[in-house]
């Protein structure tokens, strides 16, 4: 996946607005106006690409006095909850911070509360209408102030090596499942797995690994819960345990 800063106006910016009209006016049965797309050529615009697809998209509006605002988060629907809106919003927070901006703030949809509070985001406020959604407001701090802010979270990636027999469609594909099911376990803030991409190869990549998962804990204690009584976890390791000839885990404090 790519993410990168897209020019107001462009071919691109115009599949990146279709992208948030389908997933967050048309379902509200709403179209853009003037007044909607006022400040569009102000604004920094952020598309995260998968083989030159678009699947999601986030604008940023410079507010002054090194404040910023999150807007517009839409991630196509066949890749919500794989980890796109993830990456891509800690993609831009990382450009907005190193351009100066202090404060993060953005208007989330109630639904939307809990992904923006694994990213750090607090609610500021009583809940409020929008485009006739309750909302939320929140905000964070980022740059040089964002130090102040305690993040015990941690990722946690496993790479497995199937074993020769189970290397087949069949197998392969409950395996899949099995996957896509221990990624649904509570104690997980943000899960996704996948198979080795397809990069040049180099002295330094490993593409014989099977499969892999990322999960993210938002905190040390929730990993411990997964590791210790999780049904997810544990049925899936009951499940499967014979079904590798090697597995590796790697571990990221954040």
């Amino acid at each position: 996946m790519e993410i990168r800063r897209i020019p107001y106006e462009s071919e691109d910016y115009g599949r990146l607005l279709e992208l948030r009209r389908v997933i967050l006016r048309e379902p509200l049965g709403l179209e853009w106006s003037s007044e909607d797309l006022a400040h569009e050529a102000e604004e920094w615009h952020f598309g995260a690409w998968e083989d030159e697809r678009p699947v999601g998209c986030l604008s940023v509006r410079w507010l002054g006095g090194g404040r910023v605002k999150l807007r517009q988060m839409a991630v196509e629907t066949d890749r919500q909850g794989t980890g796109v809106g993830r990456c891509l919003a800690d993609a831009v927070l990382g450009v907005v911070a190193q351009a100066g901006a202090t404060v993060v703030e953005l208007h989330a949809r109630e639904a939307a509360v809990g992904f923006y509070e694994r990213l750090g985001f607090m609610v500021e406020g009583k809940p409020f209408e929008e485009v006739g959604i309750r909302h939320r407001k929140m905000a964070k701090a980022c740059g040089a102030s964002a130090g102040e802010l305690e993040n015990p979270g941690m990722e946690h990636h496993v790479y497995f090596w199937l074993k020769e027999e189970k290397r087949n469609t069949a197998d392969q594909a409950r395996f899949e499942a099995g996957l896509a099911k221990l990624a649904e376990s509570a104690c997980v803030s943000e899960g996704h797995w996948g198979t080795p991409a397809a990069t040049p190869e180099r002295p330094v990549t490993d593409h014989s690994w099977d499969y892999a998962i990322s999960f993210r804990f938002a905190s040390m204690e929730d990993h411990d819960k997964y590791q210790g009584d999780d049904p997810h976890h544990t049925g899936f390791v009951e499940a499967f345990k014979d079904w590798w000839e090697r597995v590796e885990v790697r571990d990221l404090e954040c």
